[in-house]
């Protein structure tokens, strides 16, 4: 609800998706990015902004917690992941 209200209210943030390609295309929220966990760490620095608030998701929440955990430690700040991953997400997309 709080990223609908967010995006609705004209908040600017990234969302990365960090699931495979296939579930990607399966099913994935409006102007999320997609870049597969095995392949962040070399398309983080080239592809993901590093000043715009960042929604971090994937299937269950569990990776999204644990890399933004990473991030953190490596100074990033505005954060966000998204609570339960794609499996809870309750709205169409």
């Amino acid at each position: 609800d709080e990223l609908l209200a967010s995006a609705e209210a004209g908040a600017e943030f990234f969302m990365l998706d960090l699931r495979s390609n296939f579930d990607w295309r399966e099913k994935h929220l409006d102007n999320a990015y997609n870049i597969p966990l095995p392949q962040l760490k070399k398309r983080l620095q080239d592809e993901v902004p590093r000043f715009t608030p960042l929604v971090i998701i994937c299937a269950t929440g569990n990776d999204s917690h644990s890399i933004a955990c990473q991030l953190a430690g490596l100074g990033a700040s505005a954060l966000y992941v998204l609570d339960g991953g794609m499996n809870l997400w309750p709205y169409e997309v």
